[in-house]
């Protein structure tokens, strides 16, 4: 029996509505859209938006002026076909391996260049994978895709070396991985300026950019899923939390995220306050625990020494004592004010709902006491002896990463040690030392939900990952090579579950608590929430957004 993803098509009453719906919606006219959105952004990455060769930074700031094969449910997490996705039905074989797409046809290119179809995604692809690509899961593609087939202008099979059960959640805008492009617009123009001046197939049209301050968007009118409701959407680059929280009290933009202390500013001055509840996860990376490390003998830190994945090592000592030095209960008072969750929050990517999470691992406990007992055992008697060195560089989509950072050297120094602080010139360059495997540091990363955990850890956390966040070690990169070769579920959650214990037990990086993504809006700005696409940093749905009369 093949698995098949159909939109709805498992209840037939829901079906007969939905096309009731569907030809309600056709007969009715398009309200023209109107008016200016303005979102500001602390980064845009690279500023190149040729999104298949770049990482989800810029992806979720282009992410309106393209569609993806799939999408994911924003309320039940599961993968939808044909509701504002390319693939209009999607199936993969019993045995993981084989990956077939049926798209949309007659769906138009911005611009006049012809339609989508089989080529256009076979293309991005390749733009991917290819040399000088960014792209997050390039090494994944690479590992998993044997071939790409084209039997006709809108069918799509994927075949790959081994099972490859995760690929589909890659092809979503929730990691904005791989927004389809247009072949024939690229081979003309050459990437550089396709990437300048993309086109998509999104309900919003590119207009212009200026470098370092603003990009502009144009509501496609007609667009063949969903006409937007505002005509011009604008990012605005304004790296400053202050300033942005202060152009949407002035009335000058609409839209941002914030951080947890600009909650009760916000709410005086009249906005609105949404708050994505458990939409993410704080985790300390303790950075440079790399099989094969990229810097110098002398640059190694403390928690990856000698083999530092083996539970009698110093290294494994300073890794759990760091952990136990962390007050979690008090930063998810009064760093979060209250928006987050210890309960549960044990293991790296794990939400308790996700396959192989273990309830009999819990959090970490303050104590400071045992994690001084285990400095001492780890040979640092004088515990101003130890230096680490935490990196306060905002994240590129969810910048609250930076004070609760700060708070964890606080919780570091006040325990005895001694704790340095830098901060990269921007993110991009954060992300490449991680790449690069020379990167030493801590840092505090906001996980995003994912439809399980190993959909995540499969790119940050394996020693041939295109990112190495959690901690590189053999026994890890065996579990990981375990559960991505797995045809049978409850080995799968068998894999999942291994993996748990040894991030529980191992403590290569550590989980701080379940977090929400807050954001600041306009008074009369409406974000309706709906099932379908939602990125890393929760920022849909733009087609939907209005201002209320």
């Amino acid at each position: 029996m093949r698995r098949k993803l159909f939109f709805s098509i498992f209840v037939p009453t829901l079906l007969l509505l939905a096309m009731v719906a569907m030809y309600a919606n056709a007969a009715a006219p398009t309200a023209e859209p109107k008016g200016t959105l303005v979102i500001l952004t602390h980064t845009f990455g690279g500023e190149n938006w040729l999104s298949p060769l770049k990482p989800t930074t810029q992806g979720y700031i282009s992410q309106c002026m393209y569609n993806n094969l799939l999408e994911r449910s924003n309320e039940t997490g599961e993968l939808i076909a044909g509701d504002g996705s390319l693939a209009k039905r999607f199936e993969m074989s019993d045995d993981m391996r084989t990956f077939t797409f049926e798209l949309e046809k007659g769906v138009p290119w911005h611009g006049g260049w012809g339609e989508v179809t089989a080529e256009d995604v076979k293309f991005s692809f390749d733009l991917a994978v290819s040399d000088g690509s960014t792209n997050d899961a390039a090494g994944l593609f690479r590992r998993y895709i044997d071939r790409i087939e084209i039997p006709n202008p809108h069918t799509v099979i994927i075949r790959t070396k081994m099972p490859a059960w995760d690929l589909q959640h890659l092809l979503t805008s929730s990691f904005q991985h791989l927004a389809i492009v247009c072949k024939k617009y690229v081979d003309k123009v050459g990437t550089d300026e396709a990437g300048l001046n993309p086109i998509g197939s999104g309900p919003f049209k590119f207009v212009e950019h200026l470098y370092g301050d603003h990009i502009k968007f144009e509501a496609v009118e007609n667009h063949w899923y969903k006409t937007p409701r505002v005509k011009y959407l604008i990012w605005k680059k304004i790296p400053d939390a202050a300033t942005r929280l202060a152009m949407l009290k002035a009335g000058e933009a609409h839209l941002t995220q914030i951080v947890y202390d600009q909650i009760e500013e916000a709410r005086r001055a009249g906005l609105k306050v949404k708050a994505v509840q458990n939409s993410g996860q704080l985790v300390l990376l303790m950075l440079g625990q790399y099989l094969k490390p990229a810097y110098k003998p002398e640059e190694r830190p403390p928690w990856a020494q000698g083999e530092y994945w083996n539970l009698d090592s110093p290294a494994y000592k300073v890794r759990r004592a760091l952990s136990l030095a962390v007050n979690r209960q008090e930063i998810v008072d009064k760093m979060l004010y209250g928006y987050g969750s210890v309960e549960g929050c044990s293991g790296v990517a794990f939400w308790p709902e996700h396959p192989g999470f273990d309830p009999a691992f819990e959090p970490d406990a303050y104590d400071p006491g045992k994690a001084k007992k285990l400095l001492h055992e780890a040979g640092y008697a004088n515990l101003k002896d130890l230096v680490v060195t935490m990196n306060l560089t905002p994240h590129g989509g969810r910048p609250f990463n930076k004070p609760v950072a700060e708070a964890v050297a606080m919780m570091w120094e006040k325990l005895g040690i001694t704790v340095k602080t830098r901060m990269e010139s921007d993110y991009p360059s954060l992300i490449q030392s991680t790449v690069d495997r020379t990167a030493t540091f801590a840092w505090m990363w906001p996980a995003p939900i994912m439809a399980d955990a190993f959909t995540l850890l499969n790119y940050v956390t394996h020693s041939d990952s295109y990112y190495s966040w959690t901690g590189e070690s053999p026994e890890l990169d065996r579990l990981m090579e375990k559960v991505r070769e797995s045809q049978v579920i409850k080995e799968r959650f068998d894999g999942q579950k291994a993996i748990f214990k040894y991030l529980c037990e191992r403590v290569p990086s550590f989980p701080i608590a379940y977090v929400a993504n807050l954001y600041a809006m306009a008074p009369n700005l409406v974000w309706p929430n709906k099932a379908g696409a939602m990125s890393g940093n929760n920022l849909h749905n733009f087609e939907l957004m209005y201002f209320e009369e």
